[in-house]
């Protein structure tokens, strides 16, 4: 039996990916303005992007796929 001098501490929660969207997927937004981004070292390429107006009100920036 293993004796334990400090009982284990459970594991602090993750925190989510994309928190803008809290629990929807499909948020509606407007798009305030298409542009296009480098990502950093080592990683070369560019990556088309948009900023967007959430109905939340956030503005965010999101990815657009197969640009």
């Amino acid at each position: 039996m293993q004796v334990l001098r400090n009982p284990r501490t459970p594991q602090r929660a993750r925190h989510s990916v994309s928190p803008a969207l809290v629990n929807r997927p499909h948020m509606k937004a407007v798009c305030l303005k298409v542009t296009v981004m480098k990502p950093k070292k080592p990683n070369s390429a560019d990556r088309k992007v948009a900023k967007v107006r959430l109905s939340s009100g956030r503005a965010v920036t999101a990815y657009i796929p197969g640009e």
